[in-house]
């Protein structure tokens, strides 16, 4: 049986397939068997790729051929299952890192990241986090333009998800650029508890889904959404009590209150300043 000695676009090959495997292996809870025919499998395409190695050519290509078979008959075909969970973990982590900028005031310190930003998408301290921070956008723009919808809602429905507050969410970050747009925080500086209970609630529901879909080999996209579910729990423990709001609350309101007043009353004096000036002008007029 003729030894392989693999060429370079075959070295692709085996490459792209080894990373096929790892990715099945990290993503799914898999029956033993196919867990062993992916190691083995994995363990062969190792030996295949390195210099002088002597593996059967038809003892891979029969490998390949197995898993198909056996994957196919149990998910369908392992490309289409890999698109698939790719695109799902690319739509979480999306949601993930915008439901981060909701919340950024009031993240544990503890938080992935926290020690460089205070918002997982606004540093741009470094190339590969600009760079990020540009693909998100850009991301969100093909979604809003329509380019990516059958996509983005195909994934909203597998993470069990609501559409169009998925887009709406969307829509809130593509505006703003990439810019912190917390509407929690506008919530607050507004006083309006009944838009923030709702926001409370839905988000509630999201992070809980977004949590649900636990796939191996996402550990810190899973630390994020622990950390920010810690934080929406926060913001709902310092605003409401029961079916009312907290003390905190009601100091936000006199704040606001003390504000309007404060705002109302500059206008006023601008306003009098003004007519003061005026008739001044008026009277020199007048007498010269």
């Amino acid at each position: 049986m003729p030894a392989f000695h693999p060429s370079s676009a075959t070295r692709s090959w085996l490459q792209a397939r080894l990373e096929q495997y790892s990715d099945m292996l990290a993503s799914f809870t898999l029956t033993p068997l196919l867990q062993e025919q992916l190691r083995h499998a994995s363990a062969a395409f190792r030996i295949a790729l390195q210099d002088g190695a002597n593996i059967p050519s038809s003892e891979l290509v029969s490998l390949h051929t197995q898993i198909h078979a056996h994957w196919t008959s149990l998910f369908g075909t392992p490309t289409r299952t890999n698109l698939t969970l790719n695109r799902i973990h690319l739509i979480r982590e999306f949601l993930t890192r915008l439901l981060c900028e909701e919340y950024v005031s009031y993240l544990p310190s503890s938080f992935p990241g926290m020690k460089s930003t205070r918002g997982i998408l606004k540093s741009t301290k470094t190339l590969e986090e600009f760079r990020m921070r540009e693909y998100w956008i850009d991301m969100g723009k093909r979604m809003k333009a329509a380019e990516y919808l059958p996509e983005f809602d195909n994934s909203i429905l597998e993470l069990f998800l609501d559409i169009s507050q998925s887009r709406t969410k969307v829509e809130l970050y593509t505006s703003s650029n990439g810019k912190s747009h917390s509407q929690v925080d506008f919530f607050i500086g507004e006083c309006d508890w009944k838009g923030l209970a709702s926001m409370l609630k839905s988000d509630k529901e999201v992070i809980s889904k977004l949590g649900a879909f636990h796939a191996r080999g996402h550990e810190t996209l899973n630390q994020m959404l622990e950390g920010v579910e810690r934080a929406r729990d926060e913001v709902e423990r310092l605003f409401f009590e029961g079916l009312g709001v907290t003390a905190k609350a009601k100091a936000c309101e006199a704040e606001r209150e003390t504000r309007r007043r404060r705002e109302v009353e500059r206008e006023r004096a601008r306003v009098e300043s003004q007519r003061s000036r005026n008739g001044a002008k008026g009277f020199f007029r007048l007498e010269f």
